[in-house]
């Protein structure tokens, strides 16, 4: 299988509030697997505070549930 860096989704505001956000700043996709990694942002000064680290599924139209 190949492995890929997916930046369809780099980017993405997952949460946000009036002082912080959270925003993906890498997915990589390999097969069904996903991996994200998402930091929180200050929205005033954009400083990173904190950054998560996820392995998922990803769906598509050929995956059953």
């Amino acid at each position: 299988m190949i492995e890929k860096e997916n930046i369809l989704y780099r980017g993405l505001c997952l949460a946000k509030n009036d002082y912080f956000a959270a925003k993906i700043s890498y997915s990589r996709v390999f097969g069904i697997n996903i991996d994200l990694s998402i930091v929180i942002y200050r929205k005033d000064t954009w400083e990173s505070y904190k950054s998560f680290y996820f392995k998922g599924l990803a769906s598509g139209s050929d995956q059953k549930e």
